[in-house]
């Protein structure tokens, strides 16, 4: 007798102390269970004796000891306990702390082009100001919502036409006329995560201030090599859309701002001349990746 009172007891303590889970999916899904694991990007739980797993992308809400009440009908019922341990997908507990991002597409500067020139010099600086662009970008996320990285971008544009009447040297004569415009961002950059937009998509917005190096390979009938820098600034608006855990794609709209206030000039011999110039190289990139 004393033997069979000790087993309930025992039986009574066990089934008072179990305990069960509750996952509630993005599609409002409730999984009754007992979690056994949470990784970074998958929560382990077992269910009616089965081990399963789940993306923490697909789950909204996951409570710990959500059900906790005697499971014995001959003992007396626990009253249910308050619910504890609350973790959301989204919180500062469960994120990815790392972002890489790679871009590209066309870009437009958007200096002015002046009056008075001939139509054909015109439509060569308009057709100057638009160029593709590659940019990288790396983040590290302290907390769910907030990161810190930093910002890399590539600009090209080109434009030659013969036969064009300049003067050079005091003279006016025919030659060719080219240039060929390098821009170069780096920076340190602020992300934030502006807001999610569905299950699989999300913008990030991100300020950064940095260094545009500038150079320019011109023929004006001789060659010549313009080079300069300058602080500036950029401004991102990034929507990705998630393929997979490690995956997204991408469309950024960015915006770099900057203005080339000194400049070194270097001819075909060599000779090197400094002076003071005024160029804004401020850009709107349209970019995917």
């Amino acid at each position: 007798m004393k033997k069979i009172v000790t087993s309930l007891i025992a039986v009574f303590c066990f089934v008072t102390l179990y305990s069960q889970d509750l996952i509630v999916t993005t599609n409002r899904d409730s999984i009754n269970c007992k979690v056994t694991k949470v990784d970074q990007d998958n929560i382990y739980y077992t269910s009616a004796g089965k081990e399963n797993v789940i993306e923490l992308i697909r789950v909204k809400t996951c409570l710990y000891n959500y059900y906790k009440q005697p499971r014995s009908v001959a003992l007396p019922v626990a009253e249910e306990e308050p619910v504890q341990n609350v973790m959301e997908s989204k919180n500062d507990e469960v994120y990815k702390r790392f972002r890489f991002a790679v871009s590209g597409g066309p870009s437009f500067r958007t200096y002015k082009v002046g009056d008075g020139l001939a139509t054909v010099m015109s439509d060569y600086y308009r057709n100057l100001r638009s160029g593709f662009y590659l940019g990288g970008d790396a983040t590290y996320f302290f907390s769910s919502t907030k990161g810190a990285g930093i910002k890399l971008s590539l600009y090209k544009a080109s434009e030659s036409i013969d036969d064009v009447w300049i003067i050079y040297n005091g003279a006016v004569i025919s030659g060719k006329s080219s240039d060929d415009i390098t821009l170069i961002y780096a920076g340190p950059s602020y992300t934030s995560h502006l807001l999610e937009i569905g299950d699989r998509s999300t913008l990030y917005f991100a300020a950064s201030v940095g260094y545009i190096y500038y150079q320019n390979e011109l023929y004006r009938v001789d060659y010549y090599k313009i080079t300069g820098g300058a602080i500036g600034f950029a401004l991102d608006f990034s929507y990705d859309f998630i393929v997979t855990d490690y995956l997204s794609l991408g469309l950024q709209l960015s915006l770099v701002n900057g203005t080339i206030s000194k400049i070194s000039q270097t001819d075909s011999q060599g000779q090197v001349t400094n002076y003071y110039w005024g160029e804004g190289v401020t850009r709107i990139d349209i970019g995917f990746g």
